[in-house]
């Protein structure tokens, strides 16, 4: 009997091992519940649960979903690197790209789901108001956005059709182009010189690809300083490095750098993938103050 008993627990454990879920789409991800914010992002749970429902609830008058605690999945979240500017990097190893995106600004994107209602919550840093949003504030108004300065905070939440992101959308270009395997992979927002989200997978040598996510948005049309032909950038294509630095490269700085994520002008629209509706990422940290801090007031008034 014994024999049977050892086989039988040798069938339950391959079972176990092989049917135990595992997402490849997180492998090489930089993942928020590691992360050093991950506790002061997930406080924000109730405040976003309730922005959420009120969406819901306007969206879907006549559907009775309500999000709870146990529909958000923080494991789910990835990190977009905005404002980068590692290919004019004269050092374009991993490492000195790593150490470039430390000091650049970022946010998460969190997607949730319920009863085919899909949205992306969005967490950022709270910048320091400028001059001219301040002196449109009432002191109260002012003190509260003072108070929430580098705090991260949800600004804003999108209305999806489906369930896609850019971490599934990436990494289903890598599994189909032989990188899927890569132990590092990063997502890049809006940058000075286009504003449209990529994709970087690197190993602890080089850069292994680098994959436009949305039609790529020149802020200016290249002037190339040599006669050779420029690479064609097209959504969801594989560049090296190289390539993709060298279109960079050839675009001249936009007068102003404000209106990229993060920045103190109007926020760009990314085009995610399959998505019906625009979907606005946050606009300046100023203006998103300003909102919260509007909404305040007239909640205090009701």
């Amino acid at each position: 009997m014994k024999p049977k008993w050892i086989y039988l627990l040798l069938c339950l454990c391959a079972t176990a091992i092989f049917c135990t879920p595992v997402s490849a789409a997180t492998e090489g991800f930089e993942s928020l519940p590691e992360s050093e914010e991950f506790a002061e992002i997930a406080a924000l749970q109730d405040t976003v649960l309730t922005k959420l429902n009120q969406i819901v609830v306007s969206e879907r008058p006549n559907q009775t979903i309500f999000f709870t605690p146990e529909d958000i999945h923080w494991d789910k979240a990835y990190k977009l690197y905005i404002e980068t500017n590692i290919y004019e990097l004269e050092d374009t190893s991993p490492e000195r790209i790593r150490q470039a995106l430390i000091n650049e600004n970022a946010i998460w994107q969190l997607p949730l789901s319920k009863d085919g209602f899909y949205c992306l919550v969005d967490f950022s840093i709270s910048s320091p108001l400028s001059p001219e949003i301040s002196e449109n504030l009432t002191e109260e108004e002012r003190q509260r956005a003072i108070n929430l300065e580098g705090k991260w905070i949800s600004p804003v939440v999108t209305i999806q059709q489906d369930d896609t992101t850019y971490r599934d959308q990436f990494e289903k270009i890598l599994q189909q182009n032989g990188f899927g395997n890569a132990p590092v992979k990063l997502l890049l927002g809006g940058m000075s010189k286009m504003r449209s989200v990529s994709g970087i997978a690197m190993d602890g040598e080089k850069v292994l690809c680098v994959v436009p996510l949305d039609p790529p948005a020149l802020t200016n049309d290249p002037q190339p300083t040599t006669r050779a032909p420029l690479p064609t950038l097209e959504k969801n294509q594989v560049y090296s490095f190289e390539e993709m630095a060298q279109v960079i490269r050839s675009v001249p700085e936009p007068q102003s750098a404000s209106g990229i994520y993060g920045g103190a002008g109007a926020a760009p629209i990314y085009e995610p993938p399959n998505y019906a509706m625009l979907v606005i990422l946050t606009a300046a940290c100023g203006i998103v103050l300003v909102a919260l801090c509007l909404y305040g007031r007239h909640s205090s008034k009701a």
